[in-house]
């Protein structure tokens, strides 16, 4: 029992859950703001809805794009808000609660780590309160021993979740085909930075087949010794022992190590490998590391202290009702005219809320006599929304929502919404990158062919390979213009060139056989089909317009086994169903 005690309700440096509860909020406000708002076009599209537990489904509106921005939006502020006020615990109970409801709305939200990140906010309830005053010694305690070191149990109990995830994440991998290399290497493909690795080895005499399996087992091996150091690192504020020390340095190599792996390899997990880089520095640093560093991680904070303590000075001290009226009316002001600049649908909702929670709370404070504490919650609101209007006015985030839009919009078959998705977007395109352009262009450029506006397809096609001459996307779709405008000899260009590329494109394959349909090329189409077909047997399209080639032969048996073909891979296929009814009515007239 003394062990269990010892472990649980030990000594743990208290500058460990102060940086990490201000580094892990700051983060949270800029990821939801960056990474998360833009998605919420796509909610509420279709009117259909499957929120993550069957308990939502039933008492929840029908989500929104205003809804769950407003929701995205509003956690962040408040995310903010608490990084610079330090622990609030009801309040951060409402944080966790509205993070939560953020993703848990609608299973469109699929991101494994929102269970771990809620969990995490959900601990950090407990975290120590007297967050202020360590947040000084940062600026004044340079040697380990000034720092105090006290209980802290939801610490301990921050470190026990993540070592479990760790574990959870290294068993789930011990399969046969994540074990035999064929996952990473399929994970891999997007980036190729595995593959650039394994070809590099691979003149030192280190093969694929031995390269692959060693990364994916070195992957749960490197996952269970993390799992194992988190367990471990909760003592080293306690220990002195040279095991402990070195096992933290190690994990921390690992986590870093494995983390950076993943941003090299472009997986699709929004910034979780920056919240566990942060976990690593903050639970494996020795203490004198953090306590070095501390000084100006801090700093922000100290000086959003010392603006308070100026203010309070100067102006609230002989006047704290008249002070705090103006603040209170000031920070309402630039919370309504955030709103006003609606460019993201529930920024308005959002600005709307604060501001009545900013005004219920600071005259609750001042009623109590707790002018600093109103002022030090106006003036961390009003940080929270400079930062939020800075991220909308100088980001793309306002272009990547009305570019997702239009992207969800196509993908529906709502067209006329998609081009006034496509305009706005055009609109807010000033802060984007040529990276990011192209792909809004080749977004642009489907809407545009959808509607039938193939010149200014042209123009967004060309533009995109402007920036790399050789995406296959981009020729494929400037070949298919091509062919409906009849300019059959640059379609084909631009198809072969994908096929130049890469040989084994079912698209560019099936697209020149179209496009030799239209001139009545049919030998040659014929094997282009039966190309696709050998790479992808249940290609309806292909099936289909084989079925075409062989009715014009007049082999009106051979179509009509296509178009079954066709129908059976796809039942609801309204051309190969057409143009088997059209082959039946000749098959009759030819019987009769």
């Amino acid at each position: 029992m003394n062990f269990w005690n010892n472990y649980w309700y030990g000594p743990v440096l208290t500058l460990r859950p102060n940086l990490f509860f201000r580094a892990f909020l700051t983060l949270l406000a800029f990821d939801v703001w960056l990474l998360r708002s833009h998605l919420s076009a796509a909610y509420g599209l279709t009117g259909f809805n499957v929120a993550h537990f069957s308990l939502l489904d039933q008492i929840q509106p029908q989500p929104t794009p205003q809804l769950q921005g407003a929701v995205q939006f509003l956690t962040g502020l408040m995310a903010l808000t608490l990084a610079l006020l330090g622990i609030r615990r009801a309040a951060l109970g409402v944080l966790s609660v509205l993070y939560t409801y953020g993703w848990a709305m609608s299973l469109l939200d699929s991101f494994q780590h929102h269970y771990l990140m809620s969990t995490i906010l959900v601990i950090m309830i407990f975290f120590p309160t007297d967050q202020t005053r360590i947040v000084e010694q940062a600026g004044s305690h340079k040697r380990v021993t000034d720092w105090p070191c006290a209980n802290c149990w939801s610490y301990v109990l921050l470190c026990v979740t993540v070592a479990i995830v760790y574990i959870y994440s290294a068993i789930a991998k011990c399969d046969a085909e994540w074990i035999s290399g064929s996952t990473i290497w399929e994970i891999d493909k997007g980036s190729g930075f595995l593959t650039s690795l394994a070809s590099i080895l691979a003149h030192v005499g280190i093969s694929n087949a031995m390269f692959w399996p060693f990364i994916s087992v070195g992957a749960i091996v490197i996952e269970m010794a993390i799992a194992a150091a988190y367990l471990v690192a909760i003592v080293q504020d306690r220990s002195k022992s040279r095991i402990v020390r070195v096992v933290c340095w190690t994990a921390w190599a690992l986590a870093i190590s494995l983390h950076t792996g993943f941003v090299l390899m472009q997986l699709k997990i929004g910034w979780f490998s920056l919240y566990m880089v942060l976990l690593a520095c903050v639970v494996f640093l020795p203490s004198a590391v953090l306590v070095r560093g501390s000084y100006v991680l801090l700093l922000p904070f100290r000086v959003f202290n010392r603006l308070v303590e100026w203010m309070h000075g100067k102006m609230l001290s002989c006047h704290p009702a008249v002070g705090s009226t103006v603040f209170l009316l000031l920070a309402v002001a630039i919370l309504i005219g955030l709103s006003l600049g609606d460019t993201i649908p529930g920024i308005s909702v959002a600005g709307f809320i604060a501001a009545a929670i900013l005004v219920t709370v600071v005259l609750e404070l001042v009623r109590r006599g707790h002018s600093m504490q109103a002022l030090r919650t106006t003036v961390a609101l009003l940080i929270a929304t400079a930062f939020l209007w800075s991220m909308i006015s100088f980001s793309s985030v306002d272009f990547q929502y009305h570019q997702y839009a239009a992207s969800e919009w196509m993908q529906v078959g709502r067209t006329a919404l998609a081009q006034s998705e496509i305009a706005l977007a055009e609109r807010y395109s000033n802060h984007v990158g040529p990276a990011e352009l192209a792909r809004f262009k080749l977004i642009a450029a489907k809407v545009h062919r959808s509607t039938g506006q193939l010149d200014e397809a042209l123009v967004n096609l060309r533009f995109v390979l402007s920036i790399n001459p050789n995406d296959v996307e981009a020729l494929n779709s400037l070949g298919a213009v091509l062919s409906k405008q009849g300019r059959i000899d640059e379609a084909m260009d631009h198809f072969n060139e994908v096929l130049r590329v890469k040989p084994d494109d079912v698209n560019a394959l099936y697209n020149c056989g179209s496009t030799l349909v239209q001139v009545n090329r049919f030998g040659e189409a014929t094997t282009f089909f039966q190309q696709v077909l050998a790479l992808q047997p249940t290609h309806a399209d292909a099936h289909n317009m084989l079925g075409v080639i062989l009715a014009r032969q007049g082999r009106l048996n051979e179509a009509a086994k296509c178009f079954e073909k066709a129908l059976e891979i796809a039942p609801d296929y309204i051309p190969a169903y057409d143009n088997m009814r059209r082959t039946k009515r000749l098959l009759q007239q030819q019987n009769e």
